[in-house]
C-alpha cells in the first residue's frame, strides 16, 4: 500500500505542477481544489 498526501491548492496548473513531485516518489496523491473537497476525500479513504 502506498503512502498517502492529501494536496489542496485551488489553483489548477499549482495544484497538477505540485501533484507530480510527491508520485515520483511513489505516493498515492490526493488533490483537491478547496478545504472542504479535501476533508471529504480523508473521510472516504480513512483506514
Amino acid at each position: 500500500m502506498k503512502n498517502k498526501v492529501l494536496l489542496i491548492e485551488d489553483n489548477q496548473d499549482i495544484r497538477e505542477n505540485a501533484a507530480e513531485l510527491p508520485e515520483l516518489y511513489g505516493f498515492e496523491v490526493l488533490v483537491a481544489d478547496c478545504g472542504e473537497a479535501g476533508l471529504y476525500l480523508t473521510d472516504l479513504t480513512r483506514t
